[in-house]
This record gives C-alpha cells, structure tokens and sequence, in this order.
C-alpha cells in the first residue's frame, strides 16, 4: 500500500530511498553528519535526505523514539517532524489511539522546549502543515482537549513565522484548524495575532515546481480575493483544469476566511470580520460552500451592526445568487436600511423575534441580539448629531424607546464606549458626537495601503502605455487633481 507521504512528497523513490538509509540509525546518522559541514543549506540537504527516506518514518515506527532522542534538532527538525508524522499517521491508519497519542505528545514537547527550527520546518511544508492539521482535530474532536491543538499550533506558526517580521503573514492550512480550536475553547485573544487580514503570502503545501506560477499568481493581499469576480486569481483555479495546482487546497482557504471571521466577531473587530467575510463571498464557485452559505448569514448581520445597511456586490456570482432564496430570513434582514425616523430598530427586533428559532439552529442568536442593540444605539447618535441639546423624554419620543430607564441605559452605554459626551442638567441631556481619533498604527497602516495601492496602479499604467495590456488607460494621473475622471467621460 503506498505511504501517505507518496502523495505530498516528491523525488526519489521508494526503492531508491531504501538504498539511502536502510534503517532509521543510519537515516539519524547521516542527519547529524551534516552539523560537521560547512554548507550554508544544511536545512534544504537535511530536507532532501527526509524525502528521500520518506518510507522509513512510517514503516520502522518503533523506532521513532530513539530517532528523536539520538536526532541533534538544530540539523534535523524537519526529520524530527517527520517521524512524529510518520508515527501518527501510522497509529490512525491502524485506530491506535495510543500512537496517537503518544505524536501528539512528542510534537508538543519539542515545541515547547524550542528544540525545532523554524526556518527547516518551513522547507518540509508537506510535513508540518499536515501534521499540525492532524493533531489539531485529532485534540478537537477524539481526544476532546482542543486547548493543546491551539497551543501546538500556535507555537508551530510563531516558530515559523514569527511575529513581527518581514512576509510573517502567511496563510496555511494549519490556521484554519487554529481558529476552529479557538472557538472551542473561547480563547479567541491568543490566535487574534494569527488572523491577518494582508496576506504576504500562500504557503506552498503542495510543492508546486511549476516556475509559470509565480508569475499568474504573485505574492499577493488577502484584498485580491475580492477581485475575483470575474474568475481572475488564485480561486478561479477551481473550475479551469489548464491551470496550474495551488499552493494548497482552497478549502483551506475557505476554511481561513470564515473561521478567522467568527474570531473576529468574538474579539468584536468587526471592520475585520466584515473584511474577510466580503472575501469569502467574492470568491467564485459553482455552488455554495458551507462556509459561504454561513459566511453570507454572518456578512447580513454584522454589515447592519456596523452600517446599518447592507451592500452586496455578490449577486452575479453563480454560488452566492441562491443564497437570499435559501435564507429568507436572512434576505429580510439585508434589506434593512437604518433611519432613525422610519424606526429601524423596532422593525429590525420584529424581524429578529420572527426567526429566532432559525438563528438559534443558526448559531446566530446572540449576534443578531447585539445587531437589535447596535440600532438602538445608532438612533441615539443620530439623534446627537441633530440637536446638541433635549430633553430625556423627548429622546424618549424621537428614538421610539418605551421607558426613561431604556434612554438612559443607551446613553450610558454609548459614553461607555467614547461614541458621545454627555453633561446632565436636570431633564436636558447637552451631548455631541466623539470623533474618533485614528491611533498612530492605523494611520501608519492607511499610508502603507495607500503607497500599495499607488504603486499597483503605477505598474498597470506602465505595462498598458507599453503595450502589453490589451485595455486602454482607465485611470489617468493629474498633477493638480491626482485622480481623473476616466478618458471617456
């Protein structure tokens, strides 16, 4: 029966890597040999040799333990992760809940001790990544700890990729088991680090050789998913066969935008979760995925908790056009727009208290609740933004609130949370709008967009005058104005 690893790894084969390494001491051997070399590229021989002797690591199990003793970890990380792949892929293969156990324990003991290089796991990433995937929902679902998966996984990535540091955001499929975990144990704060909205780049789990790759799909922003539309990226690669294999599964992709919005939504970031939802809902697919028929349902409310309304731009995309048929209840709530003088907020709590048995079943309860009380508040600000000062009961009035106690609750609320300053003077409220003021991360993070932004269109306006576009300029420069209307108008 061909090895799991036949099905990631690629090189030499079966038989040849037998007449490398004919067992597991020779394999640790002519690891460690390789500490006594002056080669730069210890990490990529190390790797190769693990390729090479890929069979060795599920067949000679038994071993696996004196492998990782006798190992030196600062030449043979990738070998080390190798076997403890080995040895649970293996112990699944066979229903040994005790070897998988035991992976699950060695995996997270290297980690731990900072025993592993991040830079060799990185060159196996048909090793880690699957492993990391493996033993996270092994913890989640058999062994019912989905704490440790958070905590090996977590580790994994920081020792990869550590924070901070230049192209540290990486999407992989191990994130996506991250998140789920993070749901199960409510730690949303630790994995918040992990969530990243700007993409540097795909993690290459399928070692694509092919050199064309690079060049259709570049390092890019997670923003350029939503470009998509037209079967233009990364994603579209789902329904054309010509072109080239992923870096990973698109599941994983899927998985990464959905699961790492429902953390979002927990850390109230919702400008964040917004961000990724709108993404997965851009991204092209014949049918609705269970991650986009649930993403849409999470897009509706926390579009109306943040803008009061909600703006779709997927309806001419064939998995998301049946979506609004599918959720009924949910295609009332997108077709809300807040106004303080039509009522909203009561309209929206009918709406609510109609479906709740299908937001129940949805998951979608409590965000809805909160959606029912973001109007609220969004009826009080309007109301500051009109009069700078009224009196509680005519607040009470305009806002189509039912008591005092509800009026003042909201405006304590809102002042908790630095959205309106308010100075009490028997029954008149004197209040005005807080502007926010952008922190200087934020600002810094605009510009750098802004400089990518500009220096995207620079480079389209260059290759289109030099011909190798097929369209004409859309956009052109004006010293005085910057952007000008299109050439046409």
């Amino acid at each position: 029966m061909a090895t799991f690893f036949n099905k990631f790894f690629t090189g030499a084969s079966s038989s040849a890597a037998s007449s490398d390494c004919g067992n597991m001491d020779m394999l640790c051997q002519a690891i460690n040999n390789l500490q006594t070399e002056s080669h730069e590229n210890i990490g990529e021989r190390a790797a190769d040799i693990v390729r090479q002797n890929k069979d060795l690591f599920e067949k000679k199990t038994a071993d696996v333990e004196v492998f990782l003793t006798n190992c030196n970890a600062h030449v043979g990380s990738a070998a080390m992760a190798a076997a403890i792949k080995g040895l649970f892929d293996s112990s699944s293969s066979k229903n040994n809940e005790q070897g998988q156990e035991r992976a699950v324990e060695l995996i997270h003991h290297y980690l731990e001790e900072n025993q592993l290089v991040g830079e060799h796991l990185k060159l196996v990433p048909e090793v880690i990544f699957p492993l990391l995937r493996s033993v996270g929902s092994y913890c989640m679902e058999k062994k019912h700890k989905p704490e440790i998966g958070q905590k090996i996984i977590s580790k994994a990535l920081a020792t990869m990729y550590p924070p901070g540091e230049s192209h540290s955001n990486v999407l992989t499929s191990a994130h996506s088991v991250l998140f789920a975990c993070a749901l199960k144990t409510k730690d949303y704060a630790s994995v918040e680090p992990f969530v990243n909205i700007h993409i540097d780049e795909v993690a290459n789990e399928k070692r694509v050789q092919d050199a064309s790759l690079d060049e259709q799909f570049p390092t890019y922003s997670i923003a350029r998913l939503k470009s998509s539309h037209k079967g233009q990226g990364p994603m579209s690669s789902l329904g054309n066969t010509n072109t080239p294999s992923p870096y990973l599964n698109p599941k994983f992709v899927l998985d990464y935008l959905y699961n790492g919005a429902c953390v979002l939504i927990e850390l109230k970031n919702f400008e964040g979760a917004l961000f990724l939802l709108e993404t997965l809902l851009s991204i092209p697919a014949y049918s609705a995925q269970d991650q986009i028929v649930e993403g849409y349902k999470k897009f509706v409310l926390v579009s109306l908790i943040l803008n009061g309304v909600v703006v779709d731009n997927t309806d001419k995309l064939p998995g998301t056009r049946s979506l609004k048929l599918k959720s009924p209840e949910y295609k009332h709530l997108a077709e809300v727009k807040f106004s303080r003088s039509a009522n909203t907020h009561a309209k929206v709590d009918e709406l609510v208290q109609n479906a709740k048995d299908k937001l129940r079943r949805d998951g979608n309860l409590e965000l809805a609740k909160l959606m029912v009380a973001e109007m609220r508040k969004k009826t009080i600000v309007a109301l500051a933004k009109i009069f700078s000062s009224v009196r509680v009961s005519d607040i009470q009035k305009l806002a189509f609130l039912k008591n005092r106690a509800q009026v003042t609750d909201l405006i304590e609320q809102l002042v908790a949370e630095n959205r309106i300053n308010v100075t009490v003077e028997g029954e008149m409220i004197f209040w005005s709008e807080v502007a926010p003021v952008p922190s200087r991360h934020d600002i810094l993070e605009k510009i750098a967009k802004v400089d990518h932004l500009n220096n995207l269109l620079q480079i389209k306006n260059k290759d289109m005058k030099s011909g190798s576009g097929r369209q004409k300029p859309s956009i052109l420069y004006n010293e005085d104005e910057g952007l000008s209307m299109p050439p046409i108008e």
